[in-house]
């Protein structure tokens, strides 16, 4: 019997939360134990814990105010094998290992690509390459989300290739359909088709600097001048008040709609038109196998992970980071070139990313490592 541990700062909705506890629902239980640690066992996905999962909370909010009690509870759980989540995270378990009495392995989950994620962090670049060259390279595995990830990494970190494996993240799509065909009453999505008045583009995310809505705000407006649309943007964060006063500089007061998060995204992206993700990066963008898996069209940045969902292009158009034109261009031809029979294939392409296709991908490399 081998026991896993993964290891979480919290479980409040991110998208490498989100993953953490689809793979402790689906990940097949022949001969493993799992378990989960969590610095504050706080969020949305809490409820979602499996039963049969030991769940530890730290009662901590910060990394190194966590220090004492991670190294008490690992020693106690003595685990084979853990696996930790995020940068900062994986950082200090590296740091910690000396202190785990039972020697497990460490296989990190790296949530996005290190040289672009760690830009704005307090230090800056140099300190964060310092750190991940220091300690990364003494990890039993890292796992990337895509071919893009795992090229960053090695360049970031100078830890050997052969320590890198790429899993690609999961799409629960049997879930996704049951919440897509919930009731939904908003007044731009009544309608599907034909009867509706305008056709409607989504995009889903935290209004943050990452996923560049500025630069979407800004395509969109040019984008109506040619082909009247609507856009509706689901998620909430710190720069919701820069972006409705950009909307209303651009006279979009009618066309666009800041919606807010919800714990549903699923209900608006199946009854929308066009789904267009802007980010300036990503490590592997979960919304956007979302969207394949509720059939949607796409257009999308060619940032790290998209070229592996849409597979360099042939489920969806991808467009240089930043460039503003294109991507206008890019949502009018879509909005006006809507293929027959494209739900299907977007569809089909999602099944490639399976939560218990992915799941099996962690138990072999968790069991073997």
């Amino acid at each position: 019997m081998k026991k896993i541990v993964f290891i979480t700062p919290s479980l409040r909705g991110g998208g490498a939360e989100r993953v953490v506890v689809h793979l402790l629902r689906h990940m097949n239980r022949d001969n493993i134990k799992l378990g989960l640690i969590a610095l504050k066992l706080e969020g949305p996905y809490v409820s979602h814990l499996p039963d049969d999962a030991e769940i530890v909370d730290l009662g901590t909010r910060r990394v190194r105010h966590s220090i004492g009690k991670l190294i008490k509870e690992l020693n106690r759980m003595q685990p084979d094998v853990v696996v930790s989540t995020l940068g900062h995270l994986n950082v200090a378990l590296l740091a910690l290992r000396p202190f785990l009495k039972n020697k497990p392995k460490i296989v990190l989950r790296e949530a996005n690509a290190p040289s672009f994620a760690m830009r704005k962090g307090k230090g800056g670049v140099k300190l964060y390459r310092t750190l991940y060259r220091m300690f990364y390279p003494k990890a039993d595995r890292v796992i990337a989300l895509s071919r893009g990830m795992a090229d960053d990494l090695l360049s970031f970190s100078r830890m050997p290739k052969d320590k890198i494996s790429i899993i690609h993240n999961p799409v629960v799509t049997e879930e996704i359909k049951r919440q897509a065909d919930e009731p939904l009453d908003h007044p731009w999505l009544r309608e599907k088709g034909a009867g509706r008045e305008l056709p409607v583009c989504i995009s889903v995310g935290r209004l943050v600097e990452q996923k560049n809505y500025d630069m979407l705000l800004r395509s969109f407006a040019k984008a109506v001048r040619q082909t009247p649309a609507r856009l509706i943007i689901l998620g909430e964060g710190p720069k919701r008040e820069h972006l409705t006063a950009l909307i209303k500089e651009l006279g979009l007061e009618d066309k666009v709609e800041l919606a807010g998060f919800t714990g549903n995204p699923y209900a608006y992206m199946a009854r929308a038109d066009l789904f267009v993700m802007s980010s300036s990066f990503e490590g592997m963008p979960n919304v956007l196998l979302e969207a394949l898996a509720v059939g949607l069209p796409a257009v999308a940045t060619d940032c790290i992970g998209v070229p592996d969902v849409l597979d360099d292009g042939r489920y969806g158009t991808m467009i240089p980071v930043g460039a503003e034109d294109a991507l206008a261009e890019a949502i009018v031809n879509a909005l006006r070139e809507q293929t027959e029979g494209i739900g299907d294939r977007q569809r089909e392409r999602a099944k490639q990313f399976h939560i218990e296709k992915i799941a099996g991908e962690y138990r072999q490399l968790l069991t073997s490592v």
